[in-house]
């Protein structure tokens, strides 16, 4: 680890797929400890088992999925009287009172409202 100044250490990045068959590997290597067979072949077996690629975990999973459809923002329905103003005070930098909500969002906003 790198000194990040004032003492302090800057942590590392973790790569995901590395860091998945690290803690794959330790793993079989515990499970090939704990469970001893006396059997030679039945031992075999279990580790081919274990050294099977998609043992306890599978390759990274990509999703394509379109982004979310944005609604009005919390300031719009308070502005068209849907929302009370005092929500104002709801919000914060991590929720803008401009920011817009997602469509879904917006609809439970309304349903619940009317």
């Amino acid at each position: 680890m790198q000194d990040g100044g004032e003492g302090h250490s800057m942590p590392q990045p973790i790569h995901p797929l590395e860091a998945t068959q690290r803690v794959r590997d330790d793993y079989v290597r515990y499970l090939r400890t704990i469970y001893f067979f006396s059997d030679q072949a039945l031992r075999q077996q279990f580790w081919q088992a274990l050294d099977t690629d998609d043992f306890l975990v599978r390759g990274p999973i990509l999703e394509a999925a379109p982004p979310f459809q944005t609604g009005r923002s919390i300031k719009h329905m308070v502005d068209a009287g849907l929302l009370h103003g005092d929500f104002r005070q709801l919000c914060s930098p991590a929720l803008p009172f401009d920011r817009l909500l997602y469509l879904h969002q917006d609809r439970a906003i309304e349903k619940v409202v009317f």
